[in-house]
């Protein structure tokens, strides 16, 4: 039975019924060098599926698209209220303020968040390569907070500091951040794909994977065979865990 829409409303704040929702793209896109959205600073509404929820970032931070296409993405730096639960799949509106901070777009200072239904999804993956989306990449701007998935890549530094390392596909390289993925990147020689909003912080672009699902392994050194690891079975979302309303 499809679940009645679930309305949360922070600080008693609510959307008007005929709030302007405005696009992802026309926050994101931009020409500028610096990338920053020609709507900084900005009160606004935006609409869309959560791509990655909180839990999988310590609850400080989520992903919002709403497209499938390049500059459709956005960090959502908020946590909500402990009795709020953001879920991957769920379409949402949320009312906040687009700023620019450690170089990034972040909408933030949410006032009000409203789940429209849960369990929606409907956002894929972009298939993209290394030269895409690697740091400084012509192109990497416009996937910047979008859900973006490469392939067949080797691990190229499997510790780059404080928990991260990066792959190569032969295009180029691109960082993968850290996280509770149970994944040791120092035992495989090869990935099949990894999976991922991309993130920007300390001057890099990087992959964010959510949990174990989003890294499919590949050979591991010194073997010929590719071994699913259990914690790819076995991890779940944490909002799966928990009783949806």
């Amino acid at each position: 039975m499809k679940k009645l829409l679930t309305f949360v409303l922070i600080a008693f704040l609510a959307i008007p019924v005929f709030a302007q929702i405005t696009p992802i793209r026309d926050i994101q896109y931009t020409t500028e060098a610096s990338g920053d959205s020609p709507m900084n600073g900005q009160t606004v509404t935006i609409s869309g599926i959560v791509t990655a929820e909180p839990y999988a970032y310590g609850n400080s931070y989520f992903f919002v698209q709403d497209d499938n296409a390049p500059w459709s993405g956005i960090f959502v730096y908020d946590s909500a209220p402990d009795d709020i639960l953001i879920a991957e799949g769920d379409s949402v509106t949320l009312t906040g303020t687009i700023e620019e901070k450690y170089g990034m777009t972040r909408f933030t200072d949410l006032t009000s968040i409203v789940i429209e239904e849960k369990g929606v999804f409907g956002i894929e993956p972009i298939v993209v390569t290394a030269d895409q989306i690697a740091t400084g990449a012509a192109e990497s701007e416009s996937y910047e907070a979008v859900l973006v998935q490469i392939r067949n890549v080797a691990v190229a530094n499997p510790d780059e500091g404080y928990g991260e390392w990066s792959v190569t596909d032969g295009t180029d390289t691109v960082m993968v951040d850290n996280g509770d993925y149970y994944f040791w990147p120092a035992e495989y020689d090869s990935i099949k794909s990894i999976t991922g909003p991309l993130h920007y912080d300390y001057s890099n672009r990087k992959i964010a994977p959510r949990i174990a699902y989003d890294i499919v392994e590949g050979v591991k050194k010194g073997q010929d065979k590719v071994y699913t690891r259990i914690q790819r079975i076995q991890q779940v979302r944490y909002s799966d865990l928990v009783k949806q309303v």
